[in-house]
C-alpha cells in the first residue's frame, strides 16, 4: 500500500467519522437545546404576562 492510499484511507475514515459525529450527534444535541432555551423563553413570558408584570426578556430600545 503505497503513501498516497494511506493517508486517502486515513482522510475517508475520519471524514465519515465527522459526519456521523455532526449528524449522529451535534445536530440533536443542539436542536434540544434551542428547544429548550426556547419554551423557557416562552414560558417566562406567559407567566409574566398572566401575572401583568415585565416580561425579562423586554429590551429597552
Amino acid at each position: 500500500m503505497s503513501a498516497h492510499e494511506l493517508i486517502l484511507n486515513f482522510y475517508v475514515c475520519f471524514g465519515m467519522v465527522a459526519v456521523f459525529l455532526c449528524f449522529g450527534f451535534m445536530m440533536p444535541f443542539v436542536g434540544n437545546v434551542l428547544v429548550v432555551l426556547f419554551s423557557i423563553m416562552m414560558g417566562e413570558k406567559s407567566y409574566a404576562k398572566m401575572k401583568g408584570i415585565r416580561s425579562g426578556t423586554e429590551m429597552d430600545v
